[in-house]
């Protein structure tokens, strides 16, 4: 059991990630699309831009090893700026990232058409699947990644 406290549960974005996020050129930062705030362990508001930036924004230049760990200490050095993240909590962002993923594969039920399903939906569809089924990460956050913040 994840323990819901002031500072662990509350309202949260929800859906924190580059097309909702406006940078100005003074470095000012407006948050759009407040469609999907609930309520919820603020360590998702972490998870979800961290999966979308592996899931999504990854331009196959490099090694996307070395991309994760470098948009993961960004993403947890600027939050720790503002908040602090409870080791019990933290140690949980591989779970919340698993959430992500089974949340964005419900998503794909829920709005592609079944009977009408392109090769690259049935693709894609594939591999949510068998990731899902055989417990395998995505995204992989390395332990000492994760201590280093703690």
């Amino acid at each position: 059991m994840i323990p819901k406290t002031q500072h662990t549960y509350g309202l949260i974005h929800g859906d924190v990630w580059l097309e909702n996020v406006v940078v100005t050129e003074r470095n000012e930062i407006t948050m759009l699309d407040f469609q999907d705030c609930e309520k919820h362990y603020y360590l998702y508001d972490l998870a979800v831009p961290l999966y979308s930036a592996l899931e999504y924004s990854f331009s196959g230049a490099g090694n996307i090893k070395d991309y994760g760990r470098s948009i993961t200490t960004s993403l947890l050095e600027g939050y720790s700026q503002e908040n602090h993240i409870p080791k019990e909590i933290l140690e949980k962002l591989p779970l919340f990232l698993k959430l992500k993923e089974i949340f964005e594969y419900s998503l794909m039920h829920m709005y592609w058409d079944k009977e009408k399903l392109s090769e690259e939906q049935i693709r894609i569809l594939n591999h949510y699947r068998i990731r899902l089924e055989n417990k395998y990460h995505a995204i992989h956050i390395e332990s000492d990644l994760l201590l280093s913040f703690l």
